[in-house]
């Protein structure tokens, strides 16, 4: 466990702010040129799609209740998208799916991820302006600390992806820390991503991030596919006194 010292935190940082701007620009106007062409289609759903194993944070229900305004409104121009339901909201730590898959000692696995993650402590995060990638709306997520950045890290060591990142939608998938809220379906219209702009500079909800899931699930997080393997609490904060 290395927790990034306080120049190496700040520079990551400018780092996620810098690339979650670049990923509106660059993400917005191929939305706005392919609107009339392209039509998006949601990913399959249900148990038999349940292959993915990852590490997640489920966010508090007040934290889906200060962005349902913004996706009631969404609603509103574009029903035809998926809109994530609060108990389907999260922000992805890392995929673990090379590391623990079928056939492999499961209890092995969640013990060694187990020491990787618990000795970390609890960290703040903080979700703020909207964005958009090529299939998704998400939530930018603030980390308060290192701890966050620290931990992807970890969890890329022990379960890295064959190639890494592959396209744009990846870069944002596993690099900067978000949280979906929509995904596409048919047309992506100017007006729906007007709306969406509006929220950019939106401060939502803060919390303390006091322990991780290990589930198996499907791309949408379905509630019939979702599977809670293991909840793996994080170190106390310890009070100076």
């Amino acid at each position: 466990m290395v927790v990034p010292a306080l120049g190496v935190k700040a520079e990551a940082a400018l780092r996620e702010r810098l690339g979650f701007r670049l990923v509106w620009l660059i993400s917005s106007a191929r939305l706005r040129l392919s609107a009339a062409s392209t039509l998006h289609s949601l990913p399959p759903s249900g148990l038999e799609a349940a292959l993915h194993y990852t590490v997640v944070i489920r966010p508090p229900a007040h934290v889906g209740t200060s962005v349902a305004p913004i996706l009631r409104r969404l609603r509103e121009i574009s029903p035809h998208h998926h809109y994530y339901p609060t108990d389907s909201m999260h922000v992805t730590m890392g995929g673990v799916g090379q590391f623990l898959h079928d056939g492999v000692d499961a209890a092995a696995c969640l013990a060694e991820l187990r020491s990787v993650i618990g000795p970390y402590q609890s960290f703040d995060l903080t979700v703020r302006g909207l964005n958009v990638s090529p299939s998704t709306v998400f939530a930018e997520v603030i980390p308060h600390g290192g701890t966050l950045r620290a931990l992807r890290a970890d969890l890329r060591r022990i379960g890295p992806r064959t190639g890494g990142p592959s396209g744009f939608g990846d870069y944002v998938r596993y690099l900067l820390p978000h949280m979906n809220l929509v995904r596409f379906s048919g047309r992506v219209t100017e007006d729906f991503l007007e709306e969406v702009s509006r929220s950019r500079l939106a401060w939502f909800e803060r919390w303390t991030v006091s322990e991780v899931e290990l589930i198996r699930t499907d791309t949408l997080l379905s509630r019939e596919s979702r599977q809670v393997l293991a909840r793996i609490p994080l170190a106390p904060i310890h009070q100076s006194t």
